[in-house]
């Protein structure tokens, strides 16, 4: 396994939950990408090798198969996508157009629900930092926090309570579901479409 070790315990924990809360500001949530969207991220990484890539590449996708699982019943998924993140031009614009593809369709499916939160939030506190929030079977909770130097994973009350806390900030902020779905659809027939 080459996940990062700071993310593993948090790992663990996505693959047996039943409620999962992202907010990203840069990029499209690991769960929600394509390959070929994820493998232009895991590029960006300073020395990272082709078959580093394809590995880490390899995990991502396989993390995937919680939102459709059968048994036990896939998780609920919240994602928050910050608005700057859909214009970044981080893979080609058949790539992109892809990834908005699966996104539209993703937020199809009956467990999740994406909501862009539009510039008009202005300067918000998810600006701060993207993280992922699960949530089990017996309630507990475990946060990963994504950060330039490999990111953290917070099981502490309170530490969790805040992160909450700030999800439902930048949850006030966002677009409701289906004018996300038509903002998502939006940006990508006017930048993503050849």
């Amino acid at each position: 396994m080459s996940l990062p070790a700071a993310f593993r315990p948090f790992a663990e924990r996505e693959a047996e939950a039943t409620a999962l809360r992202t907010f990203e500001h840069s990029f499209i949530p690991g769960l929600l990408q394509t390959a070929d969207y994820a493998r232009a991220v895991v590029a960006t990484k300073p020395g990272a090798t082709e078959a580093d890539i394809e590995t880490d590449v390899s995990e991502r996708i396989a993390r995937q198969w919680i939102l459709t699982r059968a048994e036990p019943p896939p998780p609920y998924l919240w994602a928050l996508i910050d608005e700057g993140a859909q214009y970044r031009p981080v893979a080609p614009v058949p790539v992109m157009h892809e990834q908005f593809e699966h996104l539209i369709a993703m937020s199809a499916r009956p467990n999740v629900s994406i909501q862009v939160v539009p510039y008009a939030a202005g300067g918000h506190t998810g600006l701060l930092g993207a993280f992922v929030m699960a949530e089990t079977p017996t309630a507990q909770r475990i946060v990963y926090v994504d950060e330039i130097s490999g990111g953290h994973v917070a099981e502490d009350a309170t530490d969790v309570d805040k992160v909450s806390l700030r999800f439902e900030t930048i949850r006030s902020e966002a677009l409701p579901v289906k004018a996300s779905r038509d903002v998502i659809a939006k940006v990508d027939r006017e930048r993503w479409t050849a």
